[in-house]
């Protein structure tokens, strides 16, 4: 499996400011701190991630008030098709 993302260069990517990165509720960190600890331990390779996060993101418009939200459906569908849970 590929190595997961280079955290400074993701948090580069996130929505926000020159303070870093905006999160507007707590679920939103915590989906992206479970996403990239997955990836970390090597549980899915980092593009499968990304490609999904894209296909979501495709699908809601490039709004930034729905980034989590499909950053959680990409999540959600990749557990689900790698069968993560139990």
């Amino acid at each position: 499996m590929s190595a997961a993302p280079d955290l400074k260069s993701l948090l580069a990517s996130l929505p926000g400011d020159d303070e870093g990165p905006r999160f507007t509720a707590p679920w939103q960190a915590r989906v992206f701190a479970l996403v990239v600890a997955l990836a970390e331990q090597g549980r899915f390779p980092w593009p499968e991630f990304q490609r999904r996060l894209i296909e979501e993101v495709a699908r809601e418009g490039d709004d930034p008030e729905h980034y989590y939200e499909c950053w959680l459906a990409a999540a959600e569908r990749l557990v689900r098709e790698l069968e993560l849970a139990a």
